[in-house]
């Protein structure tokens, strides 16, 4: 019984560190649009620059998402280039 109550407990720790994690998550969100729209509303005057700060940052959104991609699936991107190699 003990030790179930002991299991219990360590799943609500574990809970209440993901939501606070997820919390922090979003006051991040928060902040970064904050200073991406203080940024556009200082220095972006014409369309041509907003057009090209939004693409701007979806290539770094996307460079990022893509080396986080394959950094994380590292043993599947070695995997599929040994069984290419056979």
């Amino acid at each position: 019984m003990l030790h179930s109550w002991k299991y219990l407990i360590f799943l609500y720790k574990n809970r209440m560190i993901n939501i606070m994690n997820d919390f922090g998550w979003v006051i991040l969100y928060i902040v970064a649009f904050g200073i991406s729209d203080l940024i556009v509303k200082k220095y972006i005057k014409t369309d041509s620059a907003y057009v090209l700060y939004y693409l701007s940052l979806g290539c770094i959104g996307y460079y990022i998402v893509y080396y986080n991609y394959h950094y994380t699936n590292c043993d599947e991107c070695i995997n599929d280039k040994i069984t290419s190699q056979i």
